[in-house]
């Protein structure tokens, strides 16, 4: 719903009463790309030991970067070492 429709109805809910009484300045509402600079996180993921990078797509073409979805995750050792 567009804000400028849900405004009214918005500001009978308790949870309108609670963010009123926040500081000015608090954060409600930001994007992921305002909040987190995406060249500095890469290099730390790739940079840590034991991060690993996963996609069940190729990554070769603008298409399919455009529509993979990558996971990063921690494993204590590298893959196909025992996890004991």
């Amino acid at each position: 719903m567009m804000f400028s429709l849900a405004k009214e109805r918005m500001e009978t809910t308790r949870l309108w009463q609670i963010v009123r009484k926040m500081p000015k300045g608090a954060l409600l509402h930001a994007h992921m790309d305002a909040m987190v600079d995406l060249d500095f996180l890469f290099s730390v993921l790739l940079a840590t030991p034991g991060i690993h990078m996963h996609c069940h797509h190729g990554l070769s073409t603008a298409q399919e970067l455009e529509v993979a979805a990558v996971k990063f995750r921690y494993l204590r050792s590298e893959i196909g070492e025992s996890m004991n």
